[in-house]
């Protein structure tokens, strides 16, 4: 299947590209809208025939079936338009790289503020607990936390990866519009009237460089996205071990059983959780192997790696939906904390009364030897202070900035021809 054939290649025809096309419709489904925003900037820009203008809204409003035979969204939308407006000479003088580029960077925008919308609900609304947890080290009970304390390391990590995609969203404010296929482009319309129309920016000259940013905005996201997946799959892991100590209790919407053992409550969220972060190393990895010893310029095997992506960012969305309500909703237990945490304490409380800190080390120890009742203490919550109101005011900002000038857009194509 060969969409652009009459080139200088031979005309044969190769089964196995079906099955990759296959898999590229199948992301494209994700990308209807973001090729649908792109192309009307572009054709406003272009002063293009409202003919071509209102057969973009129609796609936007009643949406599309993607042809196989038309191999991506953006021949599907482009035969779409041939076929409503008659121009059988219709072309954008647009390449598939920049177009998917464009697409492809909407897209994460969207995805990092959803993602951004998870952590700040989670980070408002996860109450305060009275009571104490153990802390661990090598898988076993170290020293008692408060409650707090580990609710707060929670909401820190949150904040910590919201302030790195908020960081690099502003990396894709840059329009990649305008490279053509990486060398320059014969387009004759104004990009920088494109990207105004979408409040996005166009500061790079260089379209070798700017075609670069392609895959390294995906390598960026994936990286950002792992990052955040890790740090939750620790989290998911001290809750399996907290819950299997009866120390927390995980909410019963969150647990599945056993096929064939009635006493198993097993914590498959979080298992599948952690299955998601560990693909997120493996995609990462994958994208930097793609990337290692190419030539400058794009490689159809980015293709796989703008598919794969998609799937993964979709699924890491979706998981991530589950967690406000997990984390609200556990219970903890604390009388199933072991006594000998309360050893170091101990420790120091004799070191305090004169004991020398070897002595006092062996003290706490033997007591523990000999089955003795260690004196227990309830840990101060050591906390950072973290601004909701702050994160609050960076979303609405976010979604300012990069979703309320296509809805402006939109509004100003409908208005244009209203009545043409």
């Amino acid at each position: 299947m060969k969409i652009w054939s009459g080139s200088a290649g031979e005309e044969l025809e190769n089964k196995f590209y079906d099955n990759i096309i296959r898999d590229d419709i199948d992301a494209d489904k994700n990308m209807i809208k973001y090729e649908i925003i792109n192309m009307l900037a572009y054709n406003v820009a272009m002063k293009a025939p409202c003919s071509v203008i209102k057969a973009l809204l129609d796609i936007y409003k009643n949406g599309i079936e993607l042809k196989l035979d038309l191999e991506d969204v953006h021949g599907n939308i482009e035969d779409f338009i041939i076929r409503r407006t008659g121009f059988k000479n219709f072309r954008m003088f647009l390449s598939r790289n920049e177009q998917v580029h464009s697409d492809l960077n909407l897209f994460i925008i969207d995805k990092i503020i959803e993602i951004e919308k998870i952590l700040y609900e989670i980070i408002k609304v996860i109450p305060g607990f009275n009571g104490r947890i153990p802390g661990y080290t090598h898988y076993r009970q170290a020293m008692p936390m408060s409650v707090n304390t580990y609710i707060n390391y929670i909401k820190s990590i949150f904040y910590h990866h919201f302030n790195n995609l908020d960081s690099f969203l502003m990396d894709l404010r840059e329009m990649p519009l305008g490279y053509g296929s990486g060398y320059g482009s014969f387009s004759p319309v104004d990009f920088n009237q494109v990207s105004n129309l979408l409040n996005m920016e166009k500061n790079i000259k260089n379209p070798v460089y700017s075609s670069l940013r392609y895959i390294k905005n995906i390598e960026n996201i994936v990286y950002l996205i792992s990052s955040l997946a890790v740090d939750i799959s620790r989290i998911c892991q001290d809750i399996i071990i907290y819950s299997e100590n009866d120390i927390i209790t995980i909410p019963p919407e969150y647990t599945t059983g056993s096929s064939l053992m009635p006493n198993k409550i097993n914590p498959d969220y979080l298992e599948l959780f952690q299955g998601i972060s560990a693909e997120s190393i493996s995609m990462l990895s994958f994208i930097m192997q793609s990337e290692l010893n190419k030539t400058t310029g794009y490689h159809r095997d980015f293709q796989i790696v703008k598919d794969r992506t998609i799937s993964f960012i979709n699924n890491f969305e979706r998981i991530m939906l589950g967690l406000k309500d997990l984390l609200y909703n556990i219970k903890f237990n604390e009388k199933n904390i072991k006594n000998d945490v309360y050893a170091t304490y101990n420790a120091w409380l004799a070191f305090k009364n004169g004991m020398d800190w070897k002595s006092a080390y062996s003290y706490a120890g033997n007591k523990i030897k000999n089955g003795e009742v260690l004196d227990e203490y309830q840990p101060g919550d050591l906390t950072d202070y973290i601004d909701v109101n702050e994160l609050n005011k960076r979303l609405n900002h976010n979604i300012k900035i990069f979703i309320e000038p296509r809805e402006k857009l939109i509004a100003y194509a409908e208005n244009l021809c209203k009545n043409i």
